[in-house]
């Protein structure tokens, strides 16, 4: 007859505070089976000490690297740390931008790749917070990117009309060729953001009734949008309702096409 194999079996009991493990060789051997205790009400205070000791390192641990970032940043070349800056300002992190920027040899407006400088990068990416530190330590808010993209454009088409419009003040340019075919004030009567609208129709009366290879002009995409306040501010800056796009449609057309009663309304009024 063929010897059988024997397979060794484990079957673990917990009973009370103990944990039983039973130790055998098969169903035939069960005479050769062992308990062995062990004391389970130890175990779990083992556990809980070493993983509290676990988070208490970890703790300490994230001190520590604090201390060791800025150690091992302060050790950087300024090209360097520079290049630091940039990531961190994706990673929206504001303390280690102001521990790096505490290093007066920093270029405030040195240019990655494309032409941005940390202040525009910050801009047109909504970090407004980061955008705010740099203006305050001096970064140059005059310049543009290889795009046309200008601080106060980006500033503009994160709506932030206060910024935008200190920023022009002082001579920033709003360069709209980073809207493709769009001028800024179009897109910005689009999105219907009024006062933006009034201060852009007060600086450049000329794009008032500027038209895109569509033929739109503000006043259509204001209408498209079924922004009235938007409508009566363009219309108060001379904005023309007689102005025809590619379509043959004058800024009215539009209105009554999509129904806007409160824009068809302003319309007439005019």
């Amino acid at each position: 007859m063929k010897k059988s194999t024997l397979i060794p079996l484990f079957l673990i009991v917990v009973m009370g505070g103990y944990l039983l493990v039973s130790l055998g060789q098969s169903h035939s051997n069960r005479e050769d089976n062992k308990l062995v205790a062990m004391d389970h009400s130890s175990e779990d205070s083992i556990a809980r000490e070493e993983k509290k000791s676990r988070l208490e390192k970890k703790s300490m641990s994230e001190e520590e690297r604090e201390e060791v970032d800025k150690s091992s940043l302060s050790k950087l070349s300024k090209e360097s740390k520079e290049i630091e800056l940039f990531n961190a300002i994706e990673t929206n992190e504001i303390e280690k931008i102001e521990y790096l920027l505490s290093d007066s040899s920093i270029d405030l407006n040195v240019r990655d790749e494309q032409g941005n400088t940390l202040l525009l990068r910050a801009m047109d990416e909504g970090k407004l917070d980061i955008a705010k530190i740099l203006l305050e330590k001096g970064a140059n808010p005059l310049v543009e990117n290889k795009r046309g993209l200008s601080v106060a454009t980006a500033a503009a088409l994160q709506f932030e009309a206060e910024l935008f419009k200190d920023l022009v003040k002082k001579g920033a340019k709003a360069n709209p060729s980073v809207l493709g075919k769009m001028n800024l004030l179009m897109n910005l009567s689009m999105e219907g953001q009024n006062e933006l609208v009034s201060f852009i129709a007060e600086q450049k009366p000329e794009d008032v009734n500027l038209q895109d290879e569509f033929g739109n002009t503000a006043l259509h995409y204001a209408v498209q949008g079924g922004h009235e306040q938007v409508v009566r501010e363009l219309i108060h800056h001379q904005a023309r309702n007689d102005i025809r796009n590619a379509q043959g449609d004058s800024p009215l057309d539009m209105a009554k096409n999509d129904g806007h009663t409160t824009v068809i309304k302003a319309l007439l009024e005019n």
